[in-house]
Formats: C-alpha cells, sequence, structure tokens
C-alpha cells in the first residue's frame, strides 16, 4: 500500500510538471501570436491570459476536484467607502473551482492582507495556515479568512522598466500548506504562478513597446 501511495503521489507530480509546461507554452504562443498587435487596454491583456490557460494554470498548481481554490489577478484603483475615497486592490481576473462572477470579488485596502504586502514590498509571500496565530497577528484579522482559505501564494507583476508593482497574481486553496515546496519534478505548486506573473510581464513589455514606437512593425517576441 505504501509503494501505491509513493507511486501515485509521483504520478501526480509528473501530471502537474506536464500540466505547468501546458500552461506555460500557450501563454507564451498567445503572447507571441496575440499580445505582440495589441497596444490596448493593458487589463485587458492579464484578464485574456488567465481566460487562456487557468484551466491548465489550476492543474499545474495541484488543485483537485474536491478543493475550494482560487486563481485571482488583482490591481490597484479607487474606490469610494463611507463617502471616502481609498485605494484598493481590486480583482480584475479570476478562476476559481467555483464559478463567480468578478464584480461579487472583493476588494481590499492597498496595505492590508496577503496582496497589500506584496503590493508595496514588491516580493513573493507565502502562508501556509491561515489559523496560525502569527500569521493572523502579522496580517491583521480583518484580512484573515481561514474559513474560506487555508494557504496562500501571491506573487508581483513588475513589468520591465517600471519602478512600481502594477499588479498581484494571488492564489488561495482550501488546504493547509497547499503551495508548500517539493523535491519532485514538479518543484512546487506555487511555481505556475510566479511563471505565470512573469509572461504578463513580457506581454505588458511588449504592449508598451508597440506603443512607444507605432511607427516599427509590431514586436512579437
Amino acid at each position: 500500500r505504501d509503494d501505491y501511495q509513493a507511486l501515485k503521489t509521483l504520478t501526480r507530480r509528473f501530471e502537474n510538471s506536464i500540466s505547468s509546461n501546458v500552461a506555460v507554452q500557450s501563454l507564451l504562443t498567445y503572447v507571441k501570436e496575440k499580445v505582440g498587435i495589441v497596444v490596448g487596454d493593458e487589463n485587458e491583456i492579464a484578464i485574456k491570459m488567465l481566460s487562456a490557460v487557468g484551466h491548465e494554470l489550476s492543474i499545474a498548481c495541484g488543485f483537485e476536484q474536491i478543493d475550494t481554490w482560487s486563481i485571482s489577478i488583482q490591481r490597484p484603483a479607487k474606490e469610494t467607502e463611507d463617502g471616502i475615497e481609498i485605494d484598493v486592490l481590486k480583482p480584475i481576473a479570476n478562476k476559481r473551482a467555483v464559478d463567480c462572477d468578478i464584480s461579487r470579488s472583493r476588494s481590499w485596502p492597498i496595505d492590508v492582507g496577503v496582496t497589500g504586502r506584496v503590493f508595496q514590498t514588491k516580493e513573493p509571500v507565502r502562508v501556509g495556515d491561515m489559523t496560525d496565530a502569527a500569521v493572523q497577528s502579522a496580517l491583521g484579522h480583518e484580512a484573515v479568512q481561514p474559513n474560506v482559505y487555508r494557504s496562500i501564494f501571491a506573487t508581483p507583476i513588475i513589468p520591465d522598466g517600471m519602478d512600481d508593482c502594477w499588479g498581484v497574481v494571488i492564489a488561495t486553496s482550501d488546504e493547509a500548506d497547499h503551495f508548500r515546496a517539493h523535491n519532485g519534478p514538479d518543484q512546487s505548486h506555487y511555481e505556475p504562478l510566479v511563471q505565470f506573473a512573469a509572461l504578463i510581464e513580457l506581454a505588458l513589455g511588449i504592449r508598451d513597446l508597440n506603443i512607444r514606437c507605432p511607427d516599427d512593425p509590431p514586436v512579437k517576441s
């Protein structure tokens, strides 16, 4: 039985690795064929990229059918609360275990929670268990919802030549320590998210180059 479980785990890791490669290749194809000629809305580029490979990306992240999970792209925005304008991080695209209209996704103050920390420090954050008292103290009880998700990984999107953080890719899971590192061929359940953020950065860089050099042939990477 132990050998069977070990083989099953190893097989799953190879499947994750393959799915990760599929997701990356699909995104590279999208960037080369589509984004290279786009000079329009930058949010729309990121939205289309998640839509194009959201399923493969979820598999690469190790999410199972029985899991409750989400992958989201969040961007800085302005919202009014009690008549006061505040800076928030607002979801512009998501992929979930159970589909949810983006209009129902919650925004958070720009200095609150995991996304707020990633946005301000420009560094990835991995949280193994949101029920941990130390985590709740560090992030603030308002931003911790362990009844909704137990573990989180978030990484910044910072296009080349940009000093500020453009946005954040964040994934959540109802499984504690889901985004732990592995020694297997898939490396981790968070590496595909880092690759996804890097490809968004590439796509936005191509868009910016095409806007700044409109008379040149479109860059297709």
